[in-house]
């Protein structure tokens, strides 16, 4: 089996600490993570002050996608996660 290169886009409630626990999360796994990138969003009609963030990491064979993917999810309840193969 090989690596496989993945990138998950993530949004969730605003956390300071999100991509600290994104890149902990995927670490846990195995994975190596290549890049983060978190960006602040709005959402208008209610009012919450939510985060995006974009993961590009390396996955290695014993840890597939949605084992990743489920890592992330356990970050807090309130994620939504979108992982693909990059």
């Amino acid at each position: 089996m090989e690596n496989l290169q993945a990138r998950f886009e993530v949004i969730g409630f605003e956390n300071p600490e999100l991509g600290k626990l994104l890149q902990l999360a995927l670490a846990r796994q195995g994975a190596s993570v290549a890049s983060v990138q978190v960006t602040p969003l709005s959402a208008p009609m209610t009012g919450d002050h939510m985060m995006q963030a974009t993961v590009l990491a390396i996955l290695p064979p014993d840890c597939s996608l949605r084992t990743a993917e489920h890592a992330i999810e356990e970050i807090s309840d309130d994620l939504s996660v979108v992982a693909q193969a990059a």
